[in-house]
């Protein structure tokens, strides 16, 4: 395979796998707040906008999450609160990473041979790109709540490369700034973040940069960690470092162990042996960081960009300490979900690109075997990352129909604790939004439903599709209302999402959201059939027709004799 076929084919399988990963986010992504979206998210913004400056500082759990917070706030006010920006500022996110790391191997590549810096060095930037981007972080490519979560990683890794470039150049002091600007920036991310300047100081140290510069860095460092904890509260529930290790030291190691390991976990689909892989992962890859830090740190001034990796992997491997000492008393398992994942690729493209000379000079006469083995790879990361677009874990409608409930003020509380445990404050958040008109609550069918509860269905002649109730259940919280599941039939041209449901007076009763996972074409193709769960009133007669005006669908509804409301 020649030079220029086997970056061809690299690029394309990098490319898939980015493509794959964005097609996937905006796919499984949900418009419906979840979880820490009800009070991170869209209180933060009720109080921000009633002019409660404080709120932008106010913790969230442990952490500031100031700079999120202004993204949150643009989504809101100007992209009608969907998160859809959100999503994409986050893909935009691992792209600056990856393209960062590039910029930082084409460094490290200087220390190669000559021969040995273009095809595999163009391989390794492609395989370094796609890890970045790999389903197994799935959790926080598809919650718009996560940006805080890629800024706490791409911020400190940004100022570490500011600072081992600021040493000399026309834009030395330029860069310097940059790097303080960035560490303070990194703060107000999330707590690991107050990381950043300390890190930087020691960085500043290792390289030799003057003494202005580290008392500076010092400095900052002193009063952005004053200003951090002044005020500082630690949330309830949570652990300690100390505490952990003190009362279980071994749950905290396998714990930052598996934090780690994690990629090798979820590229093994889980099991015990995943998880035992997932530990020896993490104990290689502290052992691979500090054999480098061994062999580089005393020639630090000529190794600057393997410094400050190596600097941006303490910070890692602290960041998965910190973690472990907060939350090890839920059990190691916790570390490899898979929100922590994005770190955890994070540090295994470091430890890559610490080892790239090395690497790039060992397929100096094997160029084309190592080639070969690097597609293969990319080929099974590739089929992998299918499973972004291949798979539906139904959590998105589970979601609206916990909205559908908030909208129309029904009392299910199963169904509302899926978006968020405490049901009295969520229901009043959305109260709120939807009187705000913002949000999911400004969309429809959530903003029409109580707007249209009881109004003439106007459907027609109920000639266009065929439904039928399956189960109509009662609601412990609320006697009046009953929850409905069943299924509807309608021409496949229609892109169906939601449905009203009407009484035999033709007034709507009800609401019903359609499972987009359920949808199936007949065996005609001429239309598609999908199941739909939502609810109607009690005492309103028997439900005898569905259907949604602006689609131009409407049927009456095949239902037992036996199931009506009353």
């Amino acid at each position: 395979m020649s030079d220029l076929l086997q970056r061809r084919t690299a690029l394309l399988l990098s490319a898939a796998i980015v493509a794959l990963a964005v097609a996937g986010a905006f796919q499984h992504h949900s418009p419906v707040p979840y979880w820490d979206m009800w009070n991170g998210y869209l209180q933060f913004y009720m109080n921000a906008t009633d002019g409660m400056v404080d709120s932008w500082w106010a913790q969230h759990n442990e952490h500031r999450i100031v700079l999120a917070r202004l993204l949150f706030f643009i989504d809101i006010a100007w992209f009608d609160g969907l998160g859809y920006f959100l999503i994409a500022t986050q893909l935009l996110m691992i792209a600056a990473a990856a393209a960062l790391w590039i910029s930082v191997l084409r460094d490290q590549a200087a220390g190669a041979r000559r021969s040995a810096h273009r095809t595999p060095r163009f391989i390794f930037a492609c395989a370094n790109t796609a890890a970045l981007f790999l389903w197994m972080q799935h959790e926080n490519l598809t919650w718009a709540f996560q940006s805080q979560f890629f800024l706490v990683q791409l911020l400190p890794l940004a100022a570490l490369i500011c600072l081992y470039r600021s040493d000399d150049g026309a834009r030395a002091t330029w860069l310097f700034v940059a790097a303080c600007a960035l560490g303070v920036a990194s703060a107000v991310t999330m707590a690991n973040g107050v990381l950043a300047l300390p890190l930087l100081m020691l960085t500043a140290i290792v390289l030799r940069h003057g003494s202005t510069r580290i008392l500076l860095l010092a400095i900052a460092s002193a009063v952005t960690l004053v200003a951090y904890f002044a005020t500082y509260q630690s949330p309830p529930g949570h652990g300690s470092i100390v505490g952990t290790l003190t009362t279980m030291p071994f749950q905290f190691v396998r714990y930052v162990l598996r934090y780690l390991g994690a990629p090798v976990f979820h590229l093994m689909d889980g099991g015990a042996y995943a998880r035992s892989a997932a530990v020896i992962a993490g104990a290689v890859l502290c052992l691979l960081t500090a054999w480098r830090a061994w062999k580089i740190l005393p020639l630090a001034t000529r190794h600057k960009p393997t410094t400050a990796v190596l600097a941006y992997l303490a910070y890692l491997i602290a960041t998965a300490a910190a973690t472990a000492g907060g939350r090890a008393m839920f059990g190691a398992d916790q570390a490899l979900s898979s929100r922590y994942a994005t770190p955890a690729l994070m540090a295994w493209v470091a430890v890559a690109v610490i080892y790239a000379p090395v690497m790039l000079n060992a397929t100096v006469r094997r160029a084309q075997a190592a080639g070969v083995v690097a597609l293969a790879a990319l080929t099974g990361l590739l089929a992998a990352q299918t499973h972004a677009v291949l798979t539906h874990s139904g959590t998105a409608f589970e979601r609206e129909v916990s909205a559908l409930a908030l909208a129309m003020t029904v009392h299910d509380t199963p169904q509302i604790k899926k978006v968020f445990p405490a049901v009295a404050f969520v229901q009043n958040t959305a109260r709120q939004a939807a009187a705000r008109g913002i949000s999911i609550f400004a969309q429809p069918p959530y903003r029409d439903v109580s707007k249209h509860m009881g109004t003439s269905q106007l459907l027609g002649t109920f000639a266009t599709c065929k439904a039928g109730i399956t189960h109509i259940d009662t609601l412990a919280d609320d006697p009046d209302h009953v929850k409905v599941a069943g299924w509807i039939e309608h021409a496949a041209s229609v892109d169906l999402k939601a449905a009203s449901l009407a009484n035999a007076d033709k007034r709507i009763v009800g609401w019903v959201m359609i499972d987009p996972a359920t949808r199936v074409l007949t065996a005609d193709s001429a239309n598609k059939r999908a199941s739909f769960s939502g609810y109607a009133r009690t005492a309103e007669g028997v439900l005898t027709s569905i259907g949604d005006r602006d689609d131009g669908v409407g049927c009456s509804l095949a239902i037992p004799a036996d199931i009506a409301l009353r």
